[in-house]
């Protein structure tokens, strides 16, 4: 894929869109077979399976660049891809190019889902104020020329872009959806407390911050209460796959906190090195247990030190519930 980059710049201010569709800013060709998977204010998928294969095919909603281009594939990069359970880390191929003001820098990887392998590009688009980003997974390198053609039919009409609202950039990639396709939380709406702690309602959980450090109040999920193991009244493992990897790149060894046999209302506490996928910081990460009758309340704490112990244990909290 190393020349894959010019390739598609070259094409993408050349080809006709045979079937033009519209999302967003964007006018792009709808390729045979596809059939839209999601289309939001963050992204529009679109996907065609054959048999045990697929293809993926996403264009970002358009965003205010950060006026570095590197910067806004890495966030793309972060929000679209990144996915270290699906072994989608950094990229193992780069490419960069520019025509006609535009920059991109292109970048892909493979990853494995539900057992199957499969690849994975981005390419990052920015001109002046704008960003963007068009991203693939598949299966099968029949789709390469698919994916090709898609990118380079997709126009941004920067005149739209003028009148949109300022938003932030794409962010992380905290929710798997279909496949390899990543869909990020935004937050709802955000308090500032008197003792300096500042709280986030997210879709599934509150954050509250403060010198740098996080603790996450997930909200109940019956689903996962009802999917614990049933041969075991031990069940730090279960939520701390299913909650904490879901949010941060475990780096080392668990320790548990001593504590007294397990039991109903007794706060179960395990600690371990690792890095928000959001951010990319390095740190630690405690994980909370706190079973009653309604369920299973889970909270994290990530900080640059281990004493997330402290936080969590102190239990110095504001009161966001």
């Amino acid at each position: 894929m190393k020349n894959a980059v010019l390739f598609i710049v070259g094409l993408s201010f050349l080809t006709q869109s045979l079937q033009a569709q519209q999302y967003d800013i964007f006018t792009y060709s709808l390729p045979a077979g596809f059939v839209q998977l999601q289309k939001d204010q963050k992204m529009l998928a679109l996907e065609k399976k054959e048999g045990k294969n697929y293809c993926q095919l996403v264009i970002g909603a358009a965003v205010h660049a950060a006026g570095d281009a590197a910067a806004d594939f890495e966030s793309n990069w972060n929000f679209f891809a990144r996915n270290p359970q699906q072994g989608v880390t950094n990229p193992e191929t780069r490419d960069t190019g520019s025509l006609n003001n535009w920059h991109m820098l292109f970048g892909a990887a493979r990853g494995k889902y539900n057992g199957q392998t499969f690849a994975l590009s981005l390419s990052s688009f920015s001109k002046a104020n704008i960003n963007y980003f068009v991203g693939a997974v598949f299966t099968d390198e029949k789709y390469i020329p698919v994916v090709q053609a898609f990118i380079a039919g997709v126009w941004a009409d920067e005149a739209k872009f003028a009148a949109k609202q300022p938003q932030p950039a794409a962010g992380a990639n905290n929710a798997s959806v279909t496949s390899a396709i990543g869909a990020a939380r935004q937050p709802l709406s955000s308090t500032l407390f008197n003792d300096g702690w500042k709280s986030t309602a997210h879709d599934d959980y509150v954050s509250i911050e403060k010198n740098g450090a996080e603790v996450r109040l997930i909200f109940p999920d019956a689903a996962l209460d009802k999917n614990r193991p049933s041969n075991t009244s031990v069940f730090e493992p279960h939520y701390w796959d299913n909650v904490v990897r879901k949010y941060y790149q475990i780096n080392g060894q668990v320790i548990n906190r001593e504590k007294p046999p397990y039991s109903l209302n007794e706060y179960d506490i395990w600690i371990a090195p690792a890095t928000d996928l959001a951010s990319g910081k390095a740190g630690y990460v405690a994980m909370m247990l706190s079973p009653n009758s309604s369920g299973t309340v889970v909270m994290t704490v990530f900080s640059a030190e281990t004493g997330c112990l402290a936080i969590i244990s102190s239990m110095q909290l504001p009161v966001i519930w």
